[in-house]
């Protein structure tokens, strides 16, 4: 029979989501090159014309993963609130809540210093997508007389890099105890940092 020819964005994305599905059902270290080009029944000179190695492809999930969750952010963002606090609210527990839930493989990787490149890349790719939105919702909590921030573009990045530190806390979201520590710590420091009203801002997971 004779092999079907793809075209090169398509055969891109099937490396990526089966390279995404192998590594988290068999783990990254466990899954080899070989594993994926099998999987897809292709040569193994094929994945070599995409990627130079599995670490440029696991980057490309990782980025795959990143797009996916600020695709779910801004569906969780687009409706009404009642004001901006609520709007905050919605937009960290999805962040967090979602975004760890789904993404195990990205946070654990991340997180392994011999990954120390990815990592660094990630959390910039993280960061220059979801600051300017919460630059956004501060800028407009101001103007509504939700919040009262001097400095939105400062804060912003303050409280970003806050969720990323809670992002990589991966044991964070499975320890009960814990896990409510962080809401009802987080919860106090975006309440007097954004000077808003007791009780408007309610973080759940």
């Amino acid at each position: 029979m004779a092999r079907i020819s793809k075209a090169p964005d398509e055969r891109r994305n099937e490396f990526i989501e089966t390279a995404e599905r192998l590594f988290f059902s068999n783990g990254f270290d466990e899954t080899a090159v070989s594993d994926i080009v099998k999987a897809l029944n292709v040569a193994q000179g094929t994945f070599y014309f995409y990627f130079k190695s599995k670490t440029e492809v696991l980057s490309a999930v990782i980025h795959k993963n990143i797009s996916e969750a600020e695709e779910r952010l801004h569906k969780a963002m687009n409706r009404p609130f009642k004001n901006a606090g609520e709007r905050l609210s919605v937009m960290i527990t999805t962040f967090l809540v979602e975004h760890v839930g789904r993404s195990k493989l990205v946070t654990y990787v991340i997180r392994k210093e011999s990954n120390v490149g990815i990592r660094q890349k990630s959390i910039e790719e993280i960061v220059s997508r979801i600051t300017p939105q919460m630059e956004e919702v501060i800028r407009e909590g101001n103007a509504n007389g939700d919040f009262k921030v001097a400095y939105p573009t400062e804060m912003a990045s303050s409280l970003v890099g806050i969720l990323i530190h809670l992002f990589q806390d991966i044991g964070l979201f499975h320890e009960p105890e814990r896990r409510e520590r962080a809401r009802l710590t987080l919860t106090q420091i975006l309440i007097h940092s954004l000077g808003a009203k007791e009780r408007s801002i309610e973080l759940k997971w």
